[in-house]
C-alpha cells in the first residue's frame, strides 16, 4: 500500500481549529502517514509543535511572507531562538514556511518587496546556522527565490508551496539543472519534485 508524507500542511490554521484530530484522522485513512506542520509566525512555534507531537508528526518553524508586514526585526531572533531550544526535537525538520510571494499586488511594491527579501534571506541564513532543511512559499517568485539559494550556501530544499509538484523517485531527472536536491533528511527520504511552472 503507498504511503503519503504532506510536507506542508497548515493544521494549525483556524480553519481547522474545530475538528483537527477529524481532519488528521480522515488524512490517516486516506493514506497520508506523516504530515509536517509549518508555522507562520512566531505566534504559532507553541501551536505548530503541540500538533506535531500531539498526531506523532513533524514540524518546521519560520516567517511566511506573508506575514512579514507584521513581523518585527525581533522575530528573527526569536526564531534563531526557538530553532536552538528545539534542536534536539526530533520532530522539528525545517525552517518554515518561508519564501517570497509576488502574487499579492501590494507585496511586490516598495518597501514590502524589500522587506520579504530580506526575511527569506536571513532565514536561509538561520537553516544553514540550526542545518535545517527549508520550505519554501514560491508564488511567482520562483526565479528569485532560487537565486537565493545558492547564495546562502543552502543545500536542502524540503518542499515547496504554491506549485504543482508530485514526489517522485531519486532516479527522476531534477527540472532545474541548478534547484538543490530535496533532501527529508530526517524522514529518511531523498526524493525530488517534478512540477508545472503556471504560477511560479
Amino acid at each position: 500500500m503507498d504511503c503519503w508524507i504532506d510536507t506542508h500542511c497548515h493544521l494549525d490554521a483556524p480553519e481547522f481549529a474545530a475538528d483537527a484530530p477529524a481532519v488528521r484522522a480522515r488524512a490517516a485513512a486516506a493514506g497520508v502517514a506523516h504530515c509536517v506542520i509549518p508555522a507562520v509566525a512566531v505566534a504559532h512555534f507553541d501551536a505548530v509543535r503541540a500538533l506535531a507531537h500531539s498526531y506523532g508528526d513533524s514540524y518546521a518553524l519560520g516567517i511566511h511572507p506573508l506575514c512579514v508586514a507584521q513581523s518585527r526585526e525581533q522575530d528573527l531572533q526569536e526564531l534563531d531562538r526557538a530553532l536552538g531550544a528545539h534542536r534536539d526535537d526530533p520532530r522539528l525538520v525545517a525552517v518554515g514556511e518561508i519564501g517570497l510571494d509576488f502574487f499579492v499586488p501590494a507585496l511586490c511594491q516598495s518597501p514590502l518587496r524589500e522587506r520579504q527579501e530580506y526575511f527569506y534571506a536571513e532565514q536561509l541564513k538561520l537553516a544553514r546556522k540550526h542545518a535545517l532543511p527549508v520550505i519554501l512559499h514560491v508564488r511567482r517568485s520562483a526565479d528569485r527565490l532560487l537565486h537565493g539559494l545558492p547564495l546562502s550556501r543552502a543545500t536542502d530544499v524540503f518542499s515547496f508551496g504554491m506549485m504543482t509538484w508530485q514526489v517522485l523517485h531519486p532516479h527522476v531527472q531534477n527540472p532545474f539543472g541548478v534547484l538543490p536536491n530535496v533532501i527529508m533528511r530526517k524522514l529518511g527520504k531523498g526524493e525530488r519534485p517534478a512540477f508545472t511552472r503556471a504560477d511560479a
